[in-house]
């Protein structure tokens, strides 16, 4: 990309150069390209994580903004739903605790086209 760095100047240069890609990612326009990317940046500018003791920060600064709460911890434990706050049913638990994460790929991975 040549000039500044932004959203809109990154989707267009991955459209020239990347179209067939973009559209086998369900991104079927420059402009829809440049709002996933304009998404990310905004997480990474406004986004807010747990660190490894359950608090909420800053992602870019760290900074702290709230405490773990029992909420926080259960949600990082994988015991309730990560928006409702909702506990899951031991079905739905059972299947958590025996996922084996390592034997995971995401589904672009798999595809043999």
């Amino acid at each position: 990309v040549e000039g500044t760095l932004t959203a809109a100047t990154l989707a267009a240069a991955l459209w020239e150069k990347e179209e067939a890609k973009m559209r086998n990612a369900e991104l079927d326009s420059p402009a829809k390209v440049e709002s996933h990317l304009q998404r990310i940046v905004d997480v990474y500018r406004n986004g807010k994580v747990y660190d490894a003791a359950s608090n909420i920060i800053e992602m870019t600064s760290g900074r702290f903004i709230e405490g773990a709460a029992q909420k926080s911890k259960r949600h990082m434990a994988g015991e309730v739903h990560s928006r409702t706050r909702v506990d899951y049913d031991e079905r739905f638990q059972e299947k958590i605790n025996n996922m084996k994460c390592d034997q995971l790929i995401h589904r672009t991975a798999s595809d043999a086209s």
